[in-house]
Parts: structure tokens; C-alpha cells; sequence
């Protein structure tokens, strides 16, 4: 159907009215207990006169009552009290014995302070002598209303708390689920379990289309489809993220129009802060609206699931969803959005971490991370195979402090963690650090991760040593060269080279030999210590 996924399916009728409580149109049943002839009969025709919806059963004994009672469908019991056999307070806890919450009014001819004083301490709901003349039977009528009125509402006080506390193991259970499909599995066992809705769909938002991907048992395959975001009422629930209670389904609930105007009922049309509901008792013949699937589908209930999905529930029945059903079904639906936010992000940063774990494991280059928190406090939180090689020591056994003063050298300007994570910038620096190989030069990207409570700090050392030599030799060399530039003769500049080979390439075993040639032969000019021991005056 249009209305949701493909076809959600609600409760039927029958079961709206009994989780509403009696209504005007379910008959309550009032036994009359009196062992008078005539009097029950009397006492129950005024009563079934006086209220609406009333249907009386009348027994002269308490014995013939008593089995009434176990039938399990008496609403409310007026008893008279002097009967033979048994009076009416010891009737009272025979009932009780069998219903312990059912309404009892003690409606007596024989009344007295000790008898009303008993009957109250033995817990009658009310306590009436008959007295004479007509309004008699209108104060019975009221206390019978009254009594009915409590009853209702205390079956409906813990059925909300029921509802409640279903949904709030609902909830708690959600904390342990660790995937979606799951929580939507959740969600139909919840709305079956605790509202009561025996036709439900959920439907899963992939783009811009919706999938059912569960559904209830009693609803087919047959009854459920794809549908796109501009698409009845599962789109336009998804789309405007509101839940939409549709009445009747012969009314567009995406018409603007039709949403906001009343129709046949105060309650039709009315769009609520939280929610659409649209249609009346009489069909409205707008342009294929909904398009049920199944025949039998008159109204439904479509309550987004955050930005995730679409629950539906439908019914046979017109109007079949009232105002609790909404607010439970809402409940129900923002639970499990932030399940799913919370296994969203749960996922994100499992694949965070493991992208870091991945990162900490392949780098070659030395790496490790610090927590700062609110107090400055340094914590060294993890090292890499790299860093433990190169610097000797690991977040597993060390602490930051021990790392610091073991690897920074006195004389070398630190960087500032607190300044680092305000700017919230990455920085990068040379740095000379000790290693298990003395001290060496490196370039230090320092990557500041800013959070509300603690902040992380990565440090990713790049060893530029080698380099740093190697730029060291050049500048020498170039030194060398301008020096050599600047000789008198060729004995000052073979002295100059020998010395740049000895002292800046670490050659000892160096040496000039200049060209003489009156003699054709090259002649020892500037020659190292070193060289001369190895090869002589040659």
C-alpha cells in the first residue's frame, strides 16, 4: 500500500477498542445481586435507563452470582447486603477471591454506621442504602458510573504502564544490538508485543527509495513493495520526517491541502505539531492516494525512524490509531533512531581506529599519540614498532614524562601541546632527538585531533640525519671552493682540498699531488699524516 513501506498492517478494530478502554459502543456488564424478587430487576432497569451502554444481569443468590463472576465478564457488582446463606460483605470476599480488582457497591435496605463502617474497612467501592423514592436509583446510577470511571482508568493507567515499561526494556535491550537489521527487527517485535499492532512494516531508506526489510507475519509479500521519496504517505513521512495518521485512506496525505483541512470530524485534517492525520469517517474520492494493496486496509500510522527508515502500522478499521498509539509509536521509532545513530557511530569509529591501528602497524616512520585533557595532564597512549626501534622505549611500558625526559634533549625548545590543540592546526618542525643510536635529526608533524574532553596529539618523527649531514658537507665544500678561489699559488690550494677531504669528507688517508713539469712527474704536495704512514714519501 501507499501508505507505507509496501503495506504495514495494523490491529483490528475489536483489539483499538479494548486498548482504549469500554466505549459507548462496547456494552459493560453490571450484575445485580438481591435475593428480593423484583428488586434486582428494578435496580438494573433504572440503572441500563440512566447510563449509556449498560447491559444488567440480574441473580436473587450470591451463590448464582459468584459463578457469574467467574465467568470473567462482570464490570461492576451491586450487591444488597441481608441475604441468606451469605450478606453482602461476605459475597464481597468471595468475589474478591476471584477478581480482586472488579468495582463493588454495596446498595442496602438495611443500613447502619457499624454496617457502613464494615463495609468500608472490608474495601467496597461504595456504599448506598436504598432508602425511598426515585433519585435513589440516580445515586446508584452515579456510583455505578463512578465506580466504572475509576476501573477504566486504573485498566488504562496500567496499561500505559505496561506500554511504558515494555518500551523501556525495548530501549535498554537496544544498547547490546550492534547492527541495523536488528533494530529493525526489533522495532515489529516491540509494536506486536506492547501496542498491540499485528500488521507492521519497516522500511529501510537506501537513497531515494524505501525497502521493506521486515514485515510481520500476517503481512504478505504480496502486500508490500519498494517505493520511491515522492510516493504516498511512507514517502512523504521519510521526506518531511513527520508522522502521518491516516484515517481513511482515500485521502492524499501529500496534498498540502487535504492535510490541513478538516473532514467530516473535529479530529480529521489536523496537522499537529509532531504529526499529520488526515481523513474522516467518510471516504474522500481524491486521486488514488494510497493504493492499498490488500482491500480490507481503511487506516494507518507512518512514524519516521529518523533519517533511516519508515515504520508503518495499518487496520481494517477507520480511525483505528489514536493519540497514545502515536506517542508510543513515536517513542518506539526514536529509540530506535538513536540506536542506529549510536551503531553508526560505534562503526565509524571501529573503521576509524582500525584505519589508525593499520596506519600505526605499516608506518616505517616512529609514531606515537598523546592525550591531552582538560587539565594539560600529557598521557602517552600508544606507540608504533617504528618508534620503540628507534627511540628505545613504548606506550606500554613508559610513560610521557619518562619518553620526554629520556628522549628530549635539555638545550631542545619543546612545542607547546595547550597552544597546538588551540589553534587546532597541524605544525611541523625540525627537532633533535635521542635514539639508541645518539642523537639524530628529524622533521616532527605534530597532528592535533580536538575533542570536548580530551584531545589527542599525533607525533610522526621523519629521521633527516642523513640529510642534514649531506646539507652540512655541501655547505662545507662550498666553503672549500670559495677558499680555494681565493689561494695564492697551487701549493695553497692543494692544501686547502686536502684539508676539505680530511677534515669535511672524513677521508683521512688523503692527499695533493701536483704536476712538475720539469721533471714529468707528479710530486707530493699535501699530504695527510695518515696517507703518508700507509704509502710513504711517495
Amino acid at each position: 500500500m501507499n501508505t507505507g513501506p509496501d503495506d504495514p498492517s495494523p490491529r483490528s478494530d475489536s483489539e483499538a477498542s479494548e486498548r482504549s478502554g469500554p466505549t459507548g459502543d462496547t456494552a459493560t456488564r453490571v450484575l445485580f445481586v438481591d435475593d428480593e424478587p423484583g428488586a434486582a430487576d428494578l435496580a438494573a432497569t433504572h440503572v441500563e435507563r440512566l447510563l449509556d451502554g449498560v447491559e444488567p444481569v440480574t441473580r436473587l443468590s450470591p451463590d448464582e452470582a459468584l459463578d457469574v463472576v467467574r465467568g470473567g465478564s462482570i464490570d461492576c457488582v451491586v450487591s444488597d447486603f441481608d441475604m441468606p446463606g451469605h450478606n453482602g460483605l461476605e459475597f464481597l470476599d468471595s468475589v474478591r477471591g476471584v477478581d480482586p480488582d472488579v468495582p463493588f457497591v454495596l446498595f442496602t435496605g438495611k443500613g447502619s454506621e457499624e454496617i457502613a463502617s464494615e463495609a468500608i474497612s472490608a474495601g467496597v467501592t461504595d456504599y448506598l442504602q436504598k432508602g425511598a423514592g426515585r433519585d435513589r436509583y440516580e445515586m446508584l446510577a452515579n456510583s455505578v458510573a463512578n465506580a466504572l470511571g475509576r476501573r477504566r482508568a486504573e485498566r488504562d493507567l496500567r496499561e500505559v504502564n505496561d506500554q511504558i515499561t515494555g518500551i523501556h526494556r525495548f530501549a535498554t535491550g537496544l544498547a547490546d544490538v550492534e547492527d541495523v537489521p536488528t533494530v529493525f527487527d526489533r522495532v515489529i517485535d516491540v509494536a506486536e508485543e506492547i501496542l498491540e499492532f499485528d500488521r507492521c512494516v519497516v522500511a529501510r531508506r537506501r537513497g531515494d527509495r524505501l525497502v521493506p526489510v521486515v514485515r510481520s507475519e500476517s503481512v504478505s509479500t504480496d502486500e508490500i513493495r519498494t517505493f520511491d521519496l515522492d510516493e504516498g504517505v511512507v514517502g512523504y513521512t521519510a521526506r518531511e520526517q513527520r508522522t502521518v495518521v491516516v484515517d481513511n485512506l482515500s485521502v492524499d496525505p501529500a496534498d498540502p491541502d487535504e492535510l490541513e483541512g478538516p473532514v467530516d470530524s473535529a479530529d480529521s485534517g489536523r496537522r499537529g505539531p509532531d504529526h499529520d492525520r488526515v481523513g474522516g469517517p467518510e471516504p474522500l474520492d481524491t486521486a488514488e492516494v494510497a493504493d492499498p494493496v490488500s482491500d480490507d486496509v481503511r487506516s494507518a500510522i507512518s512514524v519516521p525512524i529518523g533519517p533511516y527508515g519508515v515504520f508503518q502500522a495499518v487496520s481494517n478499521g477507520y480511525a483505528a490509531f489514536d493519540a497514545g498509539d502515536v506517542e508510543f509509536a513515536e517513542l518506539i521509532a526514536s529509540h530506535a533512531a538513536n540506536a542506529i545513530d549510536r551503531i553508526r557511530t560505534e562503526t565509524e569509529l571501529r573503521s576509524e581506529r582500525d584505519r589508525l591501528a593499520a596506519l600505526y602497524d605499516n608506518l616505517p616512520l616512529p609514531m606515537a599519540s598523546t592525550v591531552i585533557d582538560g587539565d594539560g595532564a600529557k598521557r602517552l597512549t600508544d606507540t608504533n614498532d617504528a618508534f620503540a626501534e628507534t627511540f628505545g622505549y613504548d606506550a606500554a611500558e613508559s610513560t610521557y614524562d619518562e619518553v620526554a625526559d629520556a628522549v628530549i634533549p635539555p638545550e631542545t625548545e619543546q612545542f607547546d601541546h595547550e597552544t597546538l590543540i588551540r589553534e587546532d592546526e597541524p605544525i611541523r618542525l625540525e627537532v633533535r632527538r635521542r635514539t639508541t643510536d645518539g642523537l639524530r635529526n628529524f622533521i616532527l608533524h605534530a597532528i592535533p585531533v580536538v575533542q570536548p574532553e580530551e584531545s589527542v596529539v599525533y607525533s610522526i618523527y621523519a629521521d633527516i640525519d642523513e640529510q642534514k649531514r649531506v646539507q652540512q658537507t655541501l655547505r662545507k665544500l662550498h666553503a672549500t671552493t670559495r677558499e680555494m678561489f681565493g689561494g695564492e699559488n697551487r701549493e695553497d690550494v692543494a692544501a686547502v682540498a686536502a684539508r676539505a677531504a680530511i677534515d669535511t669528507l672524513e677521508f683521512p688517508n688523503s692527499g695533493v699531488r701536483l704536476y712538475d713539469p720539469s721533471a714529468n712527474r707528479l710530486r707530493p704536495t699535501a699530504i695527510s699524516r695518515e696517507a703518508t704512514e700507509a704509502f710513504g714519501e711517495r
